[in-house]
This record gives structure tokens, C-alpha cells and sequence, in this order.
């Protein structure tokens, strides 16, 4: 019954997948895409088309997503379709896929987790969606900030796989149907490969490995890239309302990781913050940290300039004429300063600090608000 509902309702799946967001992923390569992104990737020579493209609803419409075959492998063994009534499903914002990859998004995570998030980027960069191509622009830009800042290194790691397409759990529907709220859900098997030999199942949802934890695909592909090949990984899989352990053999394969150069930071640029202050008050002007490109071969006064023109605009009157000090902001410099007589006779300071990554910046800053809480936030021009 469930082979004859999967040819049948395969178009209709696919407009289905258009009302729900998720993350699919296949542990030879394809990355955190959205189900949108998954359907209008090329396809893989000698894939079946119906394969490819059909939406899987897993778990009892837990999760509506695209399964998408391990880089190389002829087909995949999809789960059956459980489809779910429109109206359950939430709207689609697809332009959360590009939003999400923020800088934010990595600061927390490890140097591996970036270095695999990294890898999915040429994913995204094949597609022929023109959004997709905005999530590859996004996510390289985010990433490789945090990768710089970080001052990380490839790890070199083995790359494995064990043969599965994945997808991260959606954890509001999943926790609606008594299922855990995080790790990933398999979508589907490569025949051969190590899972369908340990006995993976579609809708097997995984939440460890080896006893770590998983909280979305790029965590599951991190810890299986790290396998030795040839060995077992121990994988946590919650069925049929039990959890139980099966070991899975990892084999060659995955997705190099692309290089990550000083490139990603334009020549000179440096992660600055601006701030305007009266002497012997509250209530400074403060800008957020900014990437400032050439900033440092430059020097940094043109850049404090348009950021004092900046303010005075949002607060005319409040603020005098500054008057640069020489030398202070010149190339190479790391802090510029100019003075002002105010409105109300005090003397005003104008000063931009830069740091060569933003990790710094944000202390500063965040010092400067705990000793000024009534500072504003003016952003840059």
C-alpha cells in the first residue's frame, strides 16, 4: 500500500513540501538545504527522477522534507509518504534560509562544525534556484568570519559516511508526537551501504553518536566525518517508542573541505566600533561592530568622520565640530580619536576602536555598555 501511495501521490508531495521548512541532508555530502533547495539540485547521474524529487513525510507528518541519494549511488530506498492536511502545516519562509547564516549562528559552535557547515557550501552553489546560491554567499561569508576569528585549522579529518539521506528534527512537531525533540531523522538508505547493512530504517531518528549528542545534520555528518574508516560508530536511534543502539560500519567518502583564506576579510579591514561621548555623563552614542574593509591600511579617520555625520543627523544639535588629533588616526593605527567643544560648553569626544577580529570588538563593546548603560545605539552609515 505504501509503494502504490508513493507513486500516486508524488506530485501532490511535492507541492506538499512547499508548506513545511527542513533541513535535508545526506552524510556523503548534501547539506542543511531547505526541502525547496533539495528538489531543484542537478541530479546525480542514474538517479530515479521519482526518487529524487518526491517529498517524504516521516513519522507521522513529523517532518516533510526532500531525500536526495549519496553523492555516487544509483538510488535510494525512500520512506513511505504520510501525507498531512495543508492546513497543519506552517508557512514557508524560505528567505529564513539566507537570513539564519549570520556570523552568530557559528560563534558557539567548533572548529569542525564550521568546517563541515563549510563544506555544504558548493552544494548550494551548484543549484540553479538563484536562493540557494544566496544561502552558498551567506553561509561563506558567516562561516568564514568565525572560522578566521576563531583561528581555525582543517582538521583533515577522515570523511566517512554510513549511506543515509538525513534531516534535521523539527523539534515543536516532534515533541507534539512523543518523538525527541532533537537529532536527525533518516529519510532514506543507500542500498549497500552501512546503514541498510546495520539495519537502518527510514523514520529511525538518531539522536547520538557514539554517546554524543546530535543536534541537527551538520552535527551527525561532523561525528560520522570523524570515524575512522572501517569502523563501527554506535548510533543512539529511537523506533517504535524505544531507543536502541546500532552500530553501523563507516565507509570512504564525503565532501572535501574548501579552503578557508584571509581572502574572506578584505585587504586591511579590520572589525571596528565608534562611540560619541559628553565628558562627565551618561548616555553616550555608540555604533554596532562593522567589518571596515581597507580600514587599516587606510587609517580610520574618513570612516569615524562619516560615522560622526551619522549621528549628528539622528541627533542634530546635541553635538559639536570635531577636530581630529594627528597621528592618532593614521594606517596602522587601532584607535582614532577627535574632540568637540558642545552645544552646552562641555567637551565632547569622538573615538573609533578596530581589532582584527570581531570576537574582540564585541568585549570592548560590551565593556563600554556595562560602564555607560544609557548608552544609544547609532548604527553606521
Amino acid at each position: 500500500m505504501f509503494a502504490n501511495t508513493f507513486k500516486i501521490t508524488t506530485r501532490f508531495a511535492i507541492a506538499m513540501s512547499l508548506t513545511g521548512l527542513a533541513g535535508c541532508a545526506s552524510d556523503g555530502g548534501l547539506g542543511e538545504a531547505a526541502v525547496v533547495g533539495a528538489m531543484l539540485l542537478p541530479m546525480p547521474a542514474g538517479v530515479d527522477s521519482s526518487v529524487m524529487t518526491a517529498a517524504i513525510g516521516v513519522a507521522a507528518t513529523a517532518y516533510v522534507a526532500s531525500s536526495l541519494a549519496d553523492t555516487g549511488s544509483p538510488t535510494v530506498s525512500p520512506a513511505p509518504v504520510a501525507m498531512a492536511a495543508p492546513q497543519a502545516q506552517p508557512p514557508v519562509n524560505l528567505q529564513k534560509l539566507v537570513t539564519r547564516e549570520t556570523p552568530d549562528r557559528y560563534r558557539s559552535k567548533s572548529c569542525g562544525y564550521i568546517e563541515t557547515a563549510l563544506s555544504e557550501v558548493p552544494m548550494y552553489q551548484a543549484s540553479a534556484e538563484p536562493l540557494m546560491k544566496q544561502v552558498a554567499s551567506a553561509r561563506k561569508e558567516a562561516a568564514s568570519q568565525v572560522w578566521l576569528e576563531k583561528g581555525c585549522q582543517a582538521s583533515n579529518l577522515p570523511r566517512g559516511k554510513v549511506g543515509m539521506s538525513i534531516d534535521t528534527v523539527d523539534p515543536q512537531r516532534a515533541m507534539a508526537l512523543s518523538l525527541p525533540p532533537a537529532g536527525v531523522v533518516v529519510l532514506a538508505i543507500v542500498p549497500g551501504g552501512g546503514a541498510q547493512q546495520a539495519g537502518m530504517l527510514s523514520e529511525d531518528v538518531v539522536v547520538a553518536v557514539d554517546n554524543q549528542p546530535i543536534a541537527d545534520s551538520i552535527d551527525f555528518r561532523l561525528a560520522v566525518a570523524k570515524a575512522e574508516i572501517g569502523a563501527k560508530v554506535n548510533l543512539k536511534v529511537w523506533r517504535a517508542s524505544a531507543f536502541r543502539i546500532v552500530p553501523v560500519v563507516v565507509s570512504a567518502g564525503g565532501t572535501p573541505i574548501p579552503v578557508v583564506s584571509q581572502s574572506a576579510v578584505p585587504a586591511g579591514g579590520l572589525y571596528c566600533h565608534a562611540l560619541l561621548a559628553t565628558q562627565h555623563t551618561y548616555g553616550a552614542t555608540t555604533s554596532p561592530v562593522k567589518l571596515i574593509p581597507g580600514v587599516a591600511d587606510a587609517g580610520m579617520q574618513a570612516s569615524l568622520m562619516s560615522y560622526i555625520a551619522k549621528v549628528k543627523q539622528e541627533q542634530p544639535n546635541v553635538w559639536g565640530n570635531f577636530n581630529f588629533k594627528p597621528g592618532l588616526c593614521s594606517p596602522g593605527a587601532v584607535v582614532c580619536m577627535a574632540e568637540a567643544k558642545g552645544p552646552s560648553g562641555k567637551t565632547q569626544n569622538a573615538f573609533e576602536f578596530c581589532h582584527p577580529t570581531q570576537a574582540k570588538a564585541d568585549a570592548e563593546l560590551s565593556q563600554m555598555h556595562q560602564g555607560d548603560p544609557q548608552a544609544v545605539t547609532v548604527d553606521w552609515p
